[in-house]
């Protein structure tokens, strides 16, 4: 099983952070296989606290600040910190479906040269 490093950059998401926490922990892919990286651009509002919170009961979720407060550093942060063999980034305005990451692994492990995959999303 591979690993997969699960990059979300954040800021002031207290309105939604919890949800996509749960949505994530929720995975059936195994939990020992994932690590969760909140890069978080120093928000002002709960949204630390919460992942705080959560990194408590789960190891494998980890804070990460973003002093540079924009997504694309986020994102360079989280893909240098990051310990999976397979990133994926998510949006904490997002909650999604228990077998998402392992349909991600699976089709970026079966499709033939495929390097980058992805999923419909349902904006509501």
């Amino acid at each position: 099983m591979c690993s997969v490093s699960i990059i979300c950059p954040i800021y002031n998401e207290e309105k939604y952070i919890k949800k996509c926490i749960d949505s994530v922990l929720a995975q059936d892919y195994p939990q020992t296989d994932l690590e969760v990286l909140f890069i978080d651009g120093m928000s002002q509002d709960s949204t630390r606290k919460i992942i705080l919170s959560e990194a408590k009961l789960h190891t494998h979720i980890h804070l990460i600040d973003n002093p540079h407060r924009v997504v694309p550093q986020a994102l360079n942060i989280g893909i240098q910190k990051a310990e999976g063999d397979i990133i994926v980034r998510i949006d904490a305005h997002a909650s999604f479906p228990s077998n998402y990451i392992s349909t991600l692994v699976h089709h970026l492990q079966t499709l033939p040269n495929a390097q980058n995959v992805g999923a419909p999303c349902i904006t509501k």
